[in-house]
């Protein structure tokens, strides 16, 4: 039997729902980045699809924007 304790790898995968959350989107947006392309890198196990939040991190500083 596996625990999953908050610094192990599985638990620093987030799902589709809790990452288009935690970039305040849509899930159907992540879902079209996917398929089109442009959008955060993604793991995927399966059919299964997840987002590292340092991922996440890294897409929202690639589209800061300097006024």
């Amino acid at each position: 039997m596996s625990t999953q304790t908050a610094h192990s790898p599985a638990a620093a995968l987030l799902t589709q729902d809790e990452a288009a959350e935690y970039l305040r989107t849509p899930s159907r947006t992540l879902e079209n980045w996917r398929l089109r392309g442009g959008g955060p890198k993604f793991v995927k196990f399966g059919r299964r699809v997840f987002y590292r939040q340092g991922a996440l991190d890294s897409f929202i500083d690639d589209h800061e924007v300097a006024s």
